[in-house]
């Protein structure tokens, strides 16, 4: 069986659920038959450097299976460079020129020219696959061009969060309705982005709820260690508004003085101005000595960071541009690693942290309920060993990485 995977550039650090993803599926398949991972766009200087980028990359060695298409993220630059292209497929195949610039079918992918790359590239060398799988939704346009013009015999699209719950708000309903006329199956990690694929139009007979997972493996069982002093909090994320981390830093200064002891790493990057203001409001609430931002840190880093912390907060929120964590994988990682969670009751979230079980789910943009039961934890230290382990069993049993990909191969087989 031969698999495209297309992309958008790769690998991205924020992104790991993809490579966790590819790389489950290279370990069912014999080297041949691996799937080829098409990177579209070219990448950020800050994505690629060698100690940017995730240890599980370079171990599976998915540079082999690597196609760089490095569309240029200029808009200028990019039109530029497909001038020469739009002629010679005037000369050599002018219809399917004309259809992958409609707008009308293939909306942004066709206006910002990425259409036009894949179709000149798939032509140009011949290329056929028996399974297309596109990450993110706007992807599945240039799958469902693909798709139509023979260069696969199936198409999967997987949704994931923002491709579905902001992207056809920005424009008129309907907006996927080539994609899914056209797709075999639509996979996605929670019944929550089901039930928005299913309101824009997708039939519900398509649609497969498989989620994205981790490898059990890399999760050693963790060490509990009852530190009545200290309470060691940790988040990772993107330093952006819809990860909400402005109420977990409010959640802190809450209980400043009740827990001498008390340390919140937040890890990851994003927006400096996002950043800055962050680091702004630790000062003016004078807990900058408690809060430290690290920085964006690779696979085996984090790992290393769950050991040595007690809960996750993940306090994400609902964006003002509609968008919302559609599975939130970092709650499974932190699970996985034996920490319990507290998380905002909202998106796909729910679906995967057991309320009072693994975590506890606390209404988003509400610092109070935050800092509650970090107390809880702080004062019953026991529990964090009992929810702890609880989560792990949970995340392992639910989250396996290899048995979601099985899941995966049999829609591949099974369309």
């Amino acid at each position: 069986m031969k698999i495209g995977m297309i992309v958008n550039s790769f690998p991205t650090i924020s992104e790991k659920f993809i490579i966790n993803q590819i790389v489950s599926l290279k370990r069912k398949f014999p080297v041949e038959s691996s799937p080829v991972i098409f990177s579209s766009t070219e990448m950020e200087n800050d994505e690629s450097s060698v100690s940017q980028n995730h240890r599980l990359f370079y171990e599976a060695k998915l540079e082999d299976n690597l196609v760089k298409l490095n569309i240029p993220r200029n808009m200028k630059k990019r039109m530029l460079r497909l001038i020469p292209v739009f002629f010679k497929m005037l000369f050599t195949h002018p219809l399917v020129l004309f259809d992958a610039i409609s707008v009308r079918r293939w909306k942004t992918m066709a206006l910002n020219g990425k259409v036009l790359y894949y179709a000149w590239y798939f032509y140009s060398r011949k290329l056929h696959f028996d399974v297309i799988h596109c990450q993110f939704g706007q992807n599945g346009f240039v799958g469902a061009f693909l798709k139509r013009y023979g260069f696969c015999d199936r198409l999967i699209v997987t949704f994931h969060g923002s491709d579905i719950t902001v992207f056809p708000k920005k424009h008129k309903p309907g907006v996927y309705k080539s994609v899914f006329d056209c797709v075999d199956i639509v996979t996605c990690g929670t019944n929550f982005i089901k039930s928005n694929i299913i309101k824009n139009g997708c039939s519900e007979s398509k649609i497969k709820v498989l989620p994205v997972g981790v490898f059990p493996d890399d999760y050693e069982q963790k060490s509990y260690v009852l530190n009545k002093e200290n309470l060691i909090l940790v988040s990772v994320g993107r330093l952006v508004d819809l990860k909400g981390f402005e109420y977990s830093i409010n959640a802190v200064a809450l209980i400043k003085d009740k827990v001498p002891g008390l340390k919140y790493f937040i890890v990851g990057d994003g927006s400096p101005g996002y950043k800055r203001n962050l680091e702004e409001k630790c000062n003016s609430l004078g807990i900058q000595d408690k809060v430290v931002f690290t920085g964006n840190k690779i696979d085996t880093e984090i790992l290393q960071i769950y050991q040595d912390c007690d809960v996750l907060i993940f306090p994400s929120i609902r964006a003002d541009n509609g968008a919302e964590e559609g599975q939130g994988l970092v709650v499974q990682e932190a699970e996985a690693a034996g920490l319990p969670v507290i998380a905002s009751n909202i998106g796909g979230i729910p679906e995967g942290l057991q309320d009072g079980v693994t975590g506890f789910l606390v209404p988003e943009k509400n610092p109070e309920a935050i800092a509650e039961y970090i107390m809880y934890f702080s004062d019953n230290r026991e529990k964090i060993a009992e929810f702890g382990k609880r989560a792990r069993d949970f995340a392992l049993k639910n989250y396996d990485c290899d048995v979601l990909a099985d899941r995966l191969i049999e829609m591949y087989k099974g369309i």
